[in-house]
């Protein structure tokens, strides 16, 4: 089956002529020709940068510069990977020029008697001489060993820098004099005469973007032989929406590219520096759509140009765009091969990746192997004709097997292992054991009903009894697969879940042919792309149907050349009708500007891309309806005793965070877990000082969290057994008058969180009722971290006579904090890496969960997530904000 046969794709933008538009780029941002980045492997080796980026950085700049277009606009690609970070970094040096020739008054930012980095060499500067015999301007310097002057034209860098280092000595000076510039320049490309000073720019690009991704991208990307961290200055966004510089440099200047890692810090940094912002990049429109819609009609209302870098797997968000006027640009399939015929492919350059993606874009291929398991799909359609006995189905023992069965049967179809015969055994009592309870409940029930129900459990009996007995099966279909593949042809067979795959892999250990073991790996939806990156597949192998939301990631990565579905008959119909799905739930931007439009050039041609095949019937929403539900209606019983039901006086709000290895947790709004995303990702975690603390709202999928068996805090645990040991425990108190306060204000307010912010607006604090509310509601905050937010709410509050003492035991409580959070990180540091060895040496992949024993903490669980609930639930209190295991197994894990 074709790839063009099933994935959905907008209703066709003009095609602009590929000549067309390289010109005007090369016309209108010549600097991106001079824009070389070089090989992965080899810092002389200079490669093009890759059209679909090229062009969306030109698309990206029009937004911001040409008044007659939109200045919304979401650039949809295939996959997006790096594409945020590459556009930012591409973009953000044209918005230099323009700063640079906008502010044409600019001199070079020193002061006499200041020490200067001149050429790489430090020196006092003295001012500025023109000599009249030689017509030259130089630079007037003092050096360690008396004063030299240095012609102006060979400057290449002269910036203002604190510290102690000594001057250096004129002869060193002398031998930088006639420096050459090096190739890539950053002058040079821009054509501006800056001499290296970074205090000459103030506007800005904000990318809001995960950092610790952000920060390995720009420190291992290089343009012009130099990392992308030193072409300029880059910043991230503090909680207060302060700028901290990222770049390791003792001079101070404006950041000219920002990173933020959520929407209420970039709400900040915009509430106090709107006018530096010249455009908002956002990396990803999931996010964005879930929870901060207010803050993107803040920037919206700020008149800022915005541009919303996406993926085809993220396109069911894109709705929230469009009804606030976004421009749609769609990386189609016919623009990607245009693009990519006049592109010549390196495969050691920085944009491998995603050139891979993109080629397996245009030319890749999704193929089902169907398998047959007769009896399984009969049970699976006399379970379909029992969920239509509604009446029946409300009774407590109904429900029990309907359910059990029901995820038996789906549990059964994505099993690649035979189960073993205690398994077999003990799932075969209890169903015998049903037999017996219906016979009371007889009376009760149409006689087709139970005869339905005895007739379903005793086909289930004969399926676990005589499990793939039958040929056709996936054991048998997969060992085929096996049989005929080329001993280096590498393949990725995709499980369901951690158990499953671990069960697959001990089981075909020894059945696969020994030459080509090494190139067949097991995995599963959770760990796939992590597993990817050191092992590259020529094909993937996805063993049965994992749900709507993950089938349609994985098919939209494109992360080989192939995909075989293994299917049985039902989930062949499951994604048949998935896919008409897709289609028909996305094709949203009929109404929406053409590519002419949006360039303001004229196509030499139209073409559009056939959309019809398998798509052209109506859509089977009765069926897809059941295909939600499956899988649904089994969860619901399984965690019905979680939720409050009638005690809602006392439930709290909540929503469920699951794990790849069966855990999960029911998180409320205001509790902060500890995220250790950056301390795992980054290729250094020593370097990190501090484990960032998140709200569900800004978890997203893949990050790690940590949780300890013990329901309480675990940083704040620590920092009040060491306050308590020097006696100063009533300091805790002491540091939360001022959220008492503002909590006492809220309730007679009437718990009206607007109302609170103009209260507190009125006295001068002038933050978005989004941060107020964090104020008020979470339970670990210490303290705003701006000294005059505190200062106004305890003057607003008749508190100020409080404000020293308060102060003093906030300093004291925050420090007693960051012990408790280094103490945890030097034990992580110390456990870690060697844990994460031996779950790659003992399977292949790292797992999804990680348990580590800490001397007096415990045992502490760092958990990936692999999916975030989307509805808040009513929670019993008992089950909130705490690591909750499946008890012993969920209904039939094989």
């Amino acid at each position: 089956m074709k790839r063009e046969q099933y994935v959905y794709h907008f209703k066709e933008l003009d095609e602009v002529n590929k000549d067309n538009l390289q010109e005007l780029i090369e016309n209108k941002y010549p600097f991106l020709n001079r824009m070389k980045p070089i090989c992965s492997n080899n810092l002389d080796e200079k490669a093009e940068l890759n059209p679909l980026i090229k062009s969306s950085v030109f698309i990206t700049l029009e937004a911001i510069y040409n008044s007659s277009l939109n200045k919304r606009i979401v650039i949809v690609f295939p996959c997006a990977l790096e594409s945020a970070a590459w556009v930012s970094s591409l973009a953000t040096p044209w918005i230099m020029k323009k700063d640079f020739e906008n502010n044409v008054d600019l001199k070079i930012k020193v002061t006499k008697g200041q020490k200067v980095l001149l050429n790489g060499c430090v020196v006092e500067y003295v001012g500025e001489v023109f000599e009249k015999y030689l017509n030259i301007t130089t630079v007037k310097v003092k050096c360690s060993n008396g004063n030299y002057q240095f012609p102006i034209d060979h400057i290449l860098e002269i910036h203002p820098i604190t510290g102690d280092r000594p001057l250096d000595s004129i002869e060193k000076i002398k031998s930088y004099r006639y420096k050459e510039a090096i190739e890539g320049n950053f002058d040079e490309i821009l054509a501006i005469n800056t001499k290296g000073n970074r205090q000459f720019f103030s506007d800005n690009i904000v990318l809001v973007s995960k950092i610790a991704s952000i920060e390995k991208f720009i420190n291992s990307k290089y343009i012009n032989g130099n990392r992308i961290v030193d072409l300029f200055l880059w910043g991230k966004i503090s909680i207060t929406g302060e700028p901290v510089l990222m770049n390791q440099t003792k001079y101070q200047a404006d950041p000219s590219c920002l990173v933020a890692s959520d929407f209420n810090r970039l709400y900040e940094y915009l509430s106090n520096k709107r006018e530096l912002v010249k455009a908002v990049c956002i990396d990803g429109v999931e996010q964005c759509t879930k929870q901060h819609l207010d803050v993107l009609d803040y920037v919206i209302e700020q008149d800022i140009p915005i541009i919303a870098i996406t993926e085809m797997s993220e396109v069911e968000y894109m709705n929230h765009f469009i009804d606030r006027d976004f421009t749609i640009w769609h990386w189609n399939r016919n623009l990607v091969k245009e693009a990519y015929k006049y592109y010549n492919i390196n495969e050691t350059s920085q944009f491998h990746s995603l050139d891979d993606r993109f080629i397996n874009y245009i030319s890749g291929e999704v193929k089902i192997i169907e398998c047959s398991y007769p009896l399984l799909e009969d049970l699976f359609n006399k379970l379909k004709i029992l969920d239509k006995h509604v009446k029946e189905l409300e009774n407590p023992l109904i429900v029990d097997i309907t359910d059990k069965i029901r995820w038996g049967v789906f549990s059964i179809s994505r099993f690649l292992h035979i189960p073993d015969k205690n398994w077999v055994g003990k799932y075969g009592s209890e169903m015998q054991d049903y037999f017996s309870e219906l016979e009371g409940h007889k009376l009760w029930f149409k006689k087709d009903t139970i005869e339905l129900i005895e007739d379903i459990i005793d086909d289930f009996l004969k399926l676990i009894k005589s499990l793939f007995v039958e040929t056709g099966n996936k054991i048998e279909k997969i060992g085929d697969l096996f049989f005929f593949l080329e001993e280096d042809e590498r393949t990725m067979i995709v499980l369901s879940d951690e158990k499953n795959a671990l069960r697959a892999m001990d089981y075909w250990e020894t059945k696969i042919q020994k030459s080509k073991r090494n190139n067949i790996k097991f995995s599963f939806y959770d760990s796939l792309e992590d597993d990817i990156k050191g092992f590259t597949p020529h094909m993937i192998v996805v063993c049965g149907w994992l749900n709507q939301k993950k089938m349609h990631r994985l098919l939209h990565l494109f992360l080989t050349p192939e995909i075989r579905l293994l299917f049985y008959p039902f989930e062949c119909e499951w994604f048949k009708n998935a896919c008409k799905k897709w289609q028909k739930t996305n094709d949203f931007t009929k109404n929406n500007s053409k590519v002419i439009d949006i360039l303001g050039i004229k196509s030499s041609k139209t073409n559009h891309e056939d959309n019809s095949s398998s798509f052209d019937k109506e859509v089977d929403f009765q069926e897809i309806s059941f295909i939600d539900e499956f899988e649904l209606k089994r969860r619901e019983q399984h965690y019905k005793r979680y939720i409050a039901g009638n005690l809602t006086r006392e439930a709290i709000k909540a929503k469920q965070l699951t794990f790849s290895n069966k855990r999960f947790a029911f998180v409320s709004e205001s509790h902060k877990l500890l995220v250790l995303s950056d301390f795992i990702i980054k290729d250094n975690p020593l370097m990190e000082d501090k484990i960032p603390r998140k709200t569900i709202s800004h978890i997203r999928n893949g990050d790690y969290v940590l949780f300890r068996d013990s329901d309480r805090d675990i940083i704040r645990e620590v920092a009040d057994e060491g306050l308590e040991k020097e006696g100063l425990g009533h300091l805790r108190e002491i540091s939360g008058l001022w959220q008492d306060a503002l909590r006492t204000r809220f309730g007679m307010l009437g718990k009206d969180f607007n109302l609170l912010a103009d209260f507190l607006k009125k006295h001068g604090c002038k933050r978005h009722p989004v941060t107020i509310k964090n104020w008020i509601i979470d339970e670990t905050m210490i303290a705003p971290n701006d000294k005059i937010d505190r200062r106004i709410i305890m003057d607003a509050l008749g508190l100020l006579d409080k404000f020293e003492l308060m102060e003093e035991a906030i300093a004291k409580v925050r420090s007693a904090h960051l012990q408790a959070s280094s103490f945890l990180i030097r034990k992580l540091v110390a456990e870690l890496p060697q844990i994460i060895k031996i779950q790659k040496e003992k399977y292949g992949f790292t797992s999804c969960s990680l348990e580590v024993d800490m001397e007096h903490l415990g045992k502490i669980s760092i958990l990936r997530v692999s999916e975030i609930g989307e509805q808040w639930l009513d929670i019993q209190p008992g089950y909130v904000n705490r690591l909750l295991v499946e008890e012993g197994e969920l209904p039939w894990p094989g």
